[in-house]
């Protein structure tokens, strides 16, 4: 029986992924972790940015950090989400762990899988 405390990892290799950030630093670095996992990322600074780019362009996932206009981001994710077929978002709220100093001790204490062993 699988462990229920680790998530299933899903590869996104040679996938098509829209990140919206408004912070910069954060953008970029995501983008280039997720370009360095040969994940083809089209950045966006802005919500209307992102559906623009969204309009035009086919996305396994998308990823939404609402920062400056929550409102924005909310009324990004109603609009795709009336498309066919139906897109995957997720909303990245938080630090990211991989920005932590301390995130293999954090990850060990909260029973949470280790980036080498995905």
């Amino acid at each position: 029986m699988p462990d229920k405390s680790t998530v299933p990892f899903v590869s996104l290799d040679k996938k098509k992924v829209l990140l919206a950030d408004s912070l910069a630093k954060a953008r970029n670095l995501r983008a280039t972790l997720m370009r360095s996992r040969l994940v083809d990322v089209d950045v966006a600074s802005n919500m209307p940015e992102a559906l623009e780019l969204w309009r035009t362009n086919f996305y396994h996932l998308v990823l939404v950090a609402p920062r400056e206009n929550p409102g924005a981001a909310l009324e990004f994710w109603q609009e795709i989400k009336r498309d066919k077929p139906r897109q995957r978002v997720a909303f990245l709220v938080g630090s990211p762990a991989y920005v932590s100093l301390t995130w293999a001790a954090e990850s060990r204490a909260a029973s949470l899988p280790m980036a080498d062993t995905l």
